[in-house]
Order: C-alpha cells, then sequence, then structure tokens
C-alpha cells in the first residue's frame, strides 16, 4: 500500500481504484492535521450552509459540488466543470440576520477550470454598550468570505484548491484573516462519487486583542445514485477541539424538472431539539437553469429559508456522474470519460 510520500500524479494511471483513494485520504489528513487547533472557533457564519439545494441535503454536498457551488464546499468539484454557471442565494436567517452569496466558475480547458465567490452575513443592528453598560447607540457589523479556486483533473479524480479572505467588522472594530481549502472528487463509477474536503485551514481571525481560529473541518463524503431518479449523499466532518459530525440527504427527480428533498444534519442539535437537524427543500428545473428552495428549522430559534438561482451558460452541460433524470433533458447528461482524456 502507497502513502502519501509515494503518491504523485504522474504515477496516478498505474495504481487501483482502492490506492488511489487511500493515498487522497492520506494526503488531505496530512494537511489538515498540520493545521489542527482547538479554542474558540473565530467567523462561525462559515458554517452557515450556503445554496438551497446543499442546505436541503443536510450540508451532504462534498461529493456533489459538480456546479457553482464547488468553490463553499468542494473546490476539487471544479474539475468536472463543462459549462460556466453562476448563482446567487439569499438567506432569511434567524431574527433579522440575511444572508447572501455569489458564485461564478468557469471551464477554461477540457481539464481545469477556476472559480470565484462571496458570501456576506449581515447581522442588522443592535443597541452597543461600553464597558460601564452605557449605551453608545446602534452598533452594526458584517462578516464576509471572498474566494478564488482552481481545479485540475487527473483521469477519474480532480483535484482544487481555495484561497480565501475572511473579513469582519462590528463597529468600529475590524478583523481579517487568510484560510485555504483543499478538495477532491473522485468518480469511482457512473452511479458513485467519493469526496474529501480540509476547510478553513488557516491563522486566526482578531478583534481587538481576542483571537479565534477558524472552523477548521475535515470531510469525508460519498454520493450514489439510482436509477437515475434518486441521489443519496453522505459525508462526515471532524471539526475543531475533536467534534465529529453526521450530514446526510436524498433527492428524488420524478420528472425532468422537479426535485424533492431531504436531509439531516447532527451539527445543528446541540442545546436544541432533534428537529434542528432537519433539512427539507425543493428544485424547479427550466431550460436548463435552476431555481432552488430550502426551508431549515432551528427549534426555539425560529426557522431558516433558502432561495437561490443557479444559470448555466452555453451548450455546456451539468457534468456530475449522479444526475439521475431522463437522457433526453440535456440538463441531466452525464459526462463521459472521454470528455476528459
Amino acid at each position: 500500500m502507497r502513502t502519501n510520500r509515494d503518491l504523485t500524479f504522474s504515477k496516478w494511471s498505474t495504481l487501483t481504484p482502492v490506492n488511489k483513494w487511500i493515498g487522497l485520504l492520506f494526503l488531505l489528513c496530512s494537511v489538515a492535521n498540520s493545521y489542527g487547533s482547538s479554542g474558540t472557533e473565530g467567523a462561525a457564519f462559515l458554517e452557515i450552509p450556503v445554496g438551497a439545494r446543499p442546505a436541503a441535503f443536510g450540508s451532504a454536498y462534498s461529493a456533489l459540488a459538480t456546479d457553482a457551488y464547488a468553490p463553499i464546499y468542494n473546490p476539487g468539484a471544479l474539475g468536472f466543470i463543462r459549462s460556466d454557471q453562476l448563482t446567487a442565494m439569499h438567506l432569511s436567517y434567524l431574527d433579522s440576520v440575511d444572508y447572501e452569496y455569489a458564485g461564478y466558475v468557469h471551464p477554461f480547458s477540457p481539464r481545469d477550470a477556476i472559480g470565484a465567490s462571496g458570501q456576506l452575513l449581515l447581522p442588522g443592528s443592535i443597541n452597543g454598550t461600553d464597558i460601564n453598560g452605557n449605551s453608545i447607540g446602534s452598533v452594526s457589523g458584517h462578516y464576509g468570505a471572498y474566494s478564488v479556486s482552481y481545479a485540475h483533473t487527473f483521469e477519474d479524480i480532480a483535484v482544487g484548491i481555495t484561497g480565501k479572505w475572511i473579513n469582519a467588522a462590528i463597529g468600529d472594530a475590524g478583523a481579517n484573516a487568510f484560510a485555504t481549502d483543499m478538495g477532491a472528487l473522485y468518480k469511482a463509477n457512473d452511479q458513485l462519487s467519493l469526496a474529501a474536503v480540509a476547510a478553513n485551514l488557516g491563522g486566526k481571525l482578531t478583534f481587538v486583542s481576542q483571537a479565534d481560529d477558524l472552523p477548521t473541518e475535515l470531510r469525508l463524503g460519498a454520493a450514489y445514485s439510482l436509477m437515475r431518479k434518486w441521489i443519496v449523499s453522505i459525508e462526515t466532518g471532524y471539526q475543531t477541539e475533536g467534534l465529529f459530525v453526521v450530514r446526510g440527504g436524498v433527492e428524488w427527480t420524478p420528472t425532468p424538472f422537479l426535485s424533492l428533498r431531504v436531509g439531516y444534519r447532527t451539527d445543528t442539535t446541540d442545546n436544541l431539539s432533534a428537529l434542528a437537524g432537519f433539512t427539507t427543500g425543493l428544485g424547479l428545473h427550466l431550460w436548463g437553469q435552476e431555481l432552488d428552495y430550502a426551508w431549515l428549522p432551528l427549534g426555539d430559534l425560529g426557522n431558516t429559508q433558502y432561495v437561490s438561482l443557479t444559470i448555466r451558460f452555453g451548450k455546456g452541460t451539468q457534468t456530475t456522474n449522479l444526475q439521475r433524470a431522463p437522457k433526453t433533458n440535456s440538463y441531466y447528461n452525464d459526462l463521459s470519460k472521454d470528455d476528459v482524456e
């Protein structure tokens, strides 16, 4: 068995599928361990799901992100993009908090693609006080993350990297941090995809003298297509401070125009009811474009509702090997291996 020291992409084609996957896991585990940290997490907004379709899947999206959400969930999945895509999201979060996202991906060769994204959390205004408890008036702020991604395909696997700038402001205080995501997507066959992602590897987000670690996470995911109408996705994550989480989701596409989704995630159930892990939503597909909605109840905290739109340009097709609708709908055509050789 090969280790990550022996694994080079010039020898990739000589490895068995099992050794390819094991070698990939060794590589990403070693990277994540080198950045391992403990303490209070800063930039916790990065853990809020992005996109209505991923959110409805319970955020189990690392093995499905062959779309404009790849810069967020798995930069390696960019390697299987074959059309320019633009996506935008609005999330009505708890209380008066809004969360916005926009992403764009562009394949510039059969094996290479780039992407860019921006996410912005707007918590609204609150009444601020000084250290003595005296009112200082209304205080507002924001949390943002801006990313650039690149991926390359090596036969049946694509690997990618994201550079991320994180910026936050509360009143007159500001903070900045830089982070990296690394990811890979392995297409085992036409039904099964496997993913590995190391997310938010980087420094600390420091407000004045308070320095917080970023929410680093190592994710391993798998997605399987059944009868071209069902997709099952599951992943596990190892987060900062040693917390293990499990996420999963199912999508059913009874017609080429409609998808129904349901999911569950364990990382939102701490100190809340079991219902807080439930996710559901639907997608409408028209002329190759997609309008998605998701509803995520968070128990006594309230409900969150997502709306997102994905626009695809040109004649390129969506390239996930897990899409399941009839082949007569070009939006769901599979990518043949010849397209990336």
